[in-house]
């Protein structure tokens, strides 16, 4: 009985969590990470190596202050994402770079890109196909494999599982503010790997 009355609080506590994140999602939508949002992507021809990446970073910050920014360095290019950079900025910070490693380069060496949102759900769409092929395909091995514990209750139970860990991640995302950015499929996917393999262990276990 004190079994039952768990498992109902637990299923309650998932659906709620599941149907704030549903409202927030349509209220809200998702938070999305630098890369993804729309930005001001900056490239900064130095004609140098040693350009050292904490350095360039301290630069951008105490210019751009409070804003959000990455600083990446390859080669002799120096790029800079930032959600806004107004062209007063970038002069700052072309001025600092070329005064902290004793370099002349010149507004013509910078190229300044504005990049527009993401949509995040074009690069979702294209793991639905080989996700749902994949999930089918575990499902009908599990029914195969552990048909003696009833297969439909194993494939039910399974898909179940799947489904709502997934929705109870995301609603978190939803909820919590997370940025989407590239970590995140993996993580989900994560996430999907690690269930197989505890249905997987859970069912093993009661052969």
């Amino acid at each position: 009985m004190l079994k039952n009355k768990k498992i109902v609080f637990s299923l309650i506590v998932v659906v709620a969590i599941t149907i704030w994140g549903v409202i927030s999602i349509v209220t809200k939508g998702f938070d999305y990470s630098l890369e993804y949002s729309a930005n001001t992507e900056m490239e900064i021809a130095t004609g140098i190596k040693d350009i050292q990446t904490n350095a360039i970073k301290e630069i951008v910050d105490s210019i751009l202050q409070n804003e959000n920014s990455m600083v990446q360095v390859n080669d002799e290019n120096v790029y800079i994402i930032s959600k806004n950079i107004s062209e007063e900025q970038q002069s700052e910070i072309l001025s600092k770079i070329n005064e902290k490693y004793s370099i002349n380069a010149t507004k013509e060496e910078i190229t300044v890109n504005e990049n527009m949102v993401i949509d995040y759900w074009d690069i979702v769409y294209r793991y639905i196909s080989p996700i749902i092929i994949v999930t089918v395909i575990i499902l009908i091995y599990f029914g195969i494999k552990y048909r003696k514990q009833n297969w439909i209750k194993v494939i039910g139970i399974s898909l179940g599982t799947l489904i709502i860990l997934e929705l109870l991640a995301i609603s978190i995302i939803a909820i919590v503010r997370i940025p989407l950015s590239i970590y995140t499929i993996p993580v989900l996917l994560g996430l999907y790997l690690l269930t197989i393999l505890v249905l997987t262990y859970i069912f093993e276990k009661n052969k």
